[in-house]
């Protein structure tokens, strides 16, 4: 493909004053400078042109040319140049598969966990298979618009969707910078508000021993195990699920969170260490006899209802462990390591369960009084 390039006037001072054709760019005759603008394209390899170091978008080269004559013959010299130092490769045949296959081998290489990576490519190739498309090329931004909407994702209190929905984003930007499109076809939520994903957390609701006890109570087998790692290690459903023999040494659990990639380190009582162990799973402590996702969470509902607990649910025993361990004056950097989040995170989400804050609220306040009372002596009087 040609590059199309516009020549235009760059007016400047004439005589201590400005050109007096400087409201006209493409004056014939009036004696300033001419120059080259021209687009380049993203998925076109950077190099030198004529002293000029190429860069993308758009580019502003002079022509040291004077008249329009000159100035033409330049650009066309210079075109030649550029299109022949470029030789773009056509991408319009590679699928979506070889392109989420390639970017995913790179991930591995470079160590990077994939579970999330793999569980979106599932989803945007079958959502692709349905309609028919598999050029990536053949991605637009509308397409991508149907695929976000048929996603299980909640919104409005849930990051989940913004979550996976960012490990898209980072493929198509991985696809720009090989070539293989012009364009990520995912909008920048940054420069194009409306396509952000908003969300508020609601207020957590930690329950209490009792309904923690009568969950547990309700059930019994592998599902009892699982619902126990939850409870004292804080991880959420996917990743008891997800456990790896690997990931244990002894009663220590170290790995990433499903959701976040969050690495954390948590301890949990031997004797549950040792019921995880006994479990028959191989790879995965929790997956054998047919015991896959679908299987806990419809197991998890029947819980609830033998347990008359309608609202709860199995996040409830990571906010319960985590708020466990607050209240009894453990510092808060240090049960975010043990969980897999930010300092930030947990004084935002779990503040009124923070003992450290409230043992320094209290010292305040009880030095204020002090001091008050020093002041003014026995009120009563």
């Amino acid at each position: 493909m040609q590059t199309n390039i516009i020549l235009y006037r760059r007016h400047g001072l004439k005589e201590g004053s400005r050109c007096p054709h400087s409201d006209n760019r493409y004056h014939p005759r009036c004696g300033c400078p001419i120059w080259m603008q021209f687009q380049y394209a993203k998925n076109r390899p950077l190099f030198n042109v004529h002293g000029h170091r190429l860069r993308h978008g758009q580019n502003l080269v002079p022509t040291t040319a004077r008249s329009w004559g000159e100035a033409q013959d330049i650009a066309k010299a210079f075109r030649q140049k550029l299109d022949a130092g470029i030789p773009t490769a056509d991408h319009s045949g590679l699928t979506i598969k070889d392109a989420t296959d390639k970017w995913l081998k790179v991930r591995e290489q470079d160590g990077r966990k994939d579970d999330k990576a793999r569980s979106m490519v599932k989803k945007l190739l079958e959502f692709c298979e349905r309609d028919g498309v598999r050029p990536l090329q053949a991605l637009t931004t509308d397409k991508m618009l149907e695929f976000r909407l048929s996603l299980p994702f909640r919104t409005g209190d849930s990051s989940s969707l913004k979550v996976h929905w960012s490990v898209l984003g980072g493929f198509f930007r991985f696809a720009v910078d090989m070539g293989w499109i012009a364009k990520n076809p995912i909008p920048s939520a940054r420069q194009n508000k409306q396509f952000a994903i908003r969300f508020e957390k609601p207020e957590v609701q930690v329950p209490s021993r009792k309904e923690v006890d009568d969950a547990l109570a309700a059930a019994d087998g592998p599902l009892k195990i699982m619902m126990l790692l939850q409870r004292w290690s804080a991880c959420a459903m996917i990743d008891a699920y997800m456990l790896r023999r690997d990931e244990m040494t002894g009663n220590l659990i170290r790995r990433r969170r499903q959701k976040t990639e969050e690495p954390y380190r948590i301890r949990i009582p031997q004797w549950l260490a040792d019921a995880i162990t006994e479990l028959p799973g191989r790879e995965y402590a929790f997956q054998s006899g047919g015991m896959g996702e679908s299987w806990y969470k419809k197991q998890y509902r029947k819980v609830w209802e033998a347990a008359k607990l309608p609202d709860f649910h199995s996040h409830l025993f990571r906010h319960y462990r985590i708020s466990e361990l607050l209240s009894s004056g453990v510092h808060v950097d240090d049960v975010a390591l043990m969980v897999g989040t930010s300092p930030a995170e947990i004084r935002k989400t779990y503040r009124h369960w923070i003992k450290e804050e409230e043992d320094r609220l209290d010292a305040i306040q009880a030095k204020e009084f002090k001091r008050h009372s020093e002041n003014r002596g026995n009120a009563l009087q």
